[in-house]
């Protein structure tokens, strides 16, 4: 049987461009990339590493990240496919229903209720989307008739669960493949949260939603909404340690954004000050965001990798533990991060080294890895360079779905 080639990320690209009646040049030009760099990726000799030439491509092309990339993917097997199952519920929970008009559904007493958010919450830190995925939709439909409640203490509270189960949908979404319902969750939390009043659970839910706008590619929205939400938050952020917390998330995320826009210095001022905020705290887990030293030198490391600076990202790793938050499913995304970094080499003489991140990543979260749109790319690349039939190699690019069958 003929081997089926794979429709890659430069395949798209391509495509695109010849729609619009381009060349090569000129797509550089609307781009801001380079011509040379076009042409490798769409003759595959390099694949993307990091989000922000994937959104100015799209923006350029006029259309979506998402049309590049292919998303969302065909689940690989059957756990996939059940946690892809959820998707038609949480899509009718996020644009159906409302603390003003929620669903006729039978409700359980909010303990219930957050004992379920709780659990999913574990599922979730584990990597198992098809586990906690399918329950989502239905917290949500739960919450929203208890947050109508007459009795202004359920009704405070439930809104306070609603921003963590939205939090459970933003990731549900965004972890396969659909930013459009990852950014209704996310503006969903900030609702609910103005709602209860509370201005830490607003600042976090102000968090979800910069990061649901950031992998929507809002890329000139999503950092005005984060300085907003700083400004926020900032005379309530020794309210707590919770509100530290989130406060030092929200200096985070803005300094992420700030290096896909190339723009180091104000990187740097963030996440100095997210360090900062992390030593006064210390290892936190407040809203499942673990929030403290470790996490915040994970993302000056994805920072590094974003400003496409993948060694520096890479030397500042060495001092990392990332087992440290103990959260699976965030350490695979360290893993992941630290490959496409390692990725940023054109003569692919680190392919190995990413190779094992990937699978490490893979042994930690399984359904997160395998709907990486970049790191599929960047595994079909090495497959396509690999000379050796490296075994493992091959059998990672079948189980991702870039392998040719």
């Amino acid at each position: 049987m003929a081997q089926q080639r794979v429709v890659t990320v430069g395949d798209r690209i391509a495509m695109w461009r010849s729609l619009r009646g381009w060349t090569q040049r000129q797509l550089a030009d609307f781009s801001g990339l380079s011509a040379g760099f076009i042409g490798m990726l769409e003759s595959g000799q390099r694949q993307l590493s990091r989000r922000r030439d994937l959104s100015v491509l799209a923006d350029a092309l006029q259309c979506t990240p998402e049309d590049l990339t292919g998303e969302p993917f065909v689940p690989g097997d059957a756990d996939e496919a059940r946690a892809y199952s959820a998707i038609p519920d949480l899509r009718v929970a996020l644009l159906d229903a409302s603390v003003d008009d929620p669903p006729d559904v039978a409700v359980r007493s909010l303990d219930e209720v957050r004992r379920d958010i709780a659990w999913a919450q574990r599922q979730w830190t584990d990597g198992r989307y098809d586990s906690f995925g399918p329950r989502v939709p239905g917290l949500l439909d739960e919450l929203h008739a208890l947050a109508a409640s007459a009795h202004e203490p359920t009704s405070r509270a439930a809104l306070a669960a609603l921003v963590e189960a939205h939090y459970l949908a933003y990731v549900l979404a965004k972890g396969l493949g659909h930013p459009d319902l990852a950014l209704v969750a996310g503006s969903n939390a900030v609702e609910a949260a103005t709602r209860a009043g509370n201005p830490t659970l607003v600042g976090f839910a102000d968090w979800v939603h910069v990061m649901g706008l950031e992998r929507a590619g809002a890329r000139r929205k999503a950092p005005r909404i984060a300085a907003a939400a700083l400004a926020r938050m900032e005379p309530h952020a020794g309210d707590s340690d919770t509100a530290t917390q989130v406060y030092g998330m929200l200096h985070l995320i803005a300094g992420l954004l700030a290096a896909r826009f190339e723009d180091r210095a104000l990187a740097d001022s963030h996440l100095a000050e997210a360090e900062r905020l992390a030593l006064h705290t210390g290892e936190g887990n407040a809203f499942q965001l673990h929030f403290g030293p470790t996490n915040a030198a994970m993302w000056r490391v994805e920072s590094a990798v974003e400003l496409n600076e993948g060694p520096r990202g890479e030397e500042m790793a060495s001092d990392v533990n990332p087992a440290a938050v103990a959260s699976p499913t965030r350490e695979a995304d360290f893993c992941l991060v630290l490959g496409r970094g390692l990725a940023q080499r054109e003569d692919g003489a680190r392919d190995r080294e990413a190779l094992r991140l990937f699978l490490r990543a893979e042994r930690l979260a399984a359904h997160k890895v395998h709907n990486d749109p970049l790191v599929r790319g960047i595994v079909e690349g090495m497959a396509r360079r690999d000379r050796g039939g490296n075994v493992d190699l091959r059998s990672f690019a079948r189980r991702i779905g870039v392998g040719a069958e």
